[in-house]
């Protein structure tokens, strides 16, 4: 069954989208989980650098994201445009603070040294976007990553 783009203020339809077979969706996640493995090893400086290009990219096609945003979901069109901002603002917040963020955290424990890490849980952690919920904080950063206690004797 096709899957519709319909604009909420007038019932148009838009634009029908073929629903994915349960083999493409299995492809995609394969491949989201790909990259994910290359991208985790990646160091901060070149994720920061792919944020950055993320958020030029929005601010770039800003006013093109915003007649989707405003079509498909009814947002008014400067309110869609302050969103794709805001998305922009966030990839370079978390360009600019992921490494801290991420940093181990000690915990007192008996052993001789005992951390906190944050880890990348992967692809499926990520459906979390920008226009679903956009308010980024580190709080909601690290939620997104597993804890993991880790002792050194």
């Amino acid at each position: 069954m096709p899957i519709a783009s319909v604009n909420p203020a007038t019932g148009e339809k838009l634009k029908e989208f073929p629903a994915f077979s349960d083999s493409e969706i299995e492809e995609r996640l394969k491949l989201a989980e790909r990259a994910f493995a290359h991208h985790r090893r990646r160091p901060f400086a070149k994720r920061a650098e792919l944020m950055m290009a993320t958020a030029s990219l929005l601010e770039q096609e800003k006013d093109e994201l915003a007649r989707t945003i405003t079509l498909e979901m009814g947002k008014l069109f400067r309110a869609a445009q302050d969103e794709i901002v805001k998305c922009a603002r966030g990839c370079r917040f978390f360009a600019e603070n992921s490494e801290r963020f991420l940093e181990d955290e000690p915990a007192q424990t008996g052993a001789a040294r005992s951390y906190v890490r944050y880890e990348p849980l992967g692809p499926g952690s990520q459906l979390k976007t920008c226009f679903v919920a956009p308010d980024l904080t580190k709080a909601s950063f690290r939620r997104f990553s597993s804890k993991q206690n880790k002792w050194k004797s």
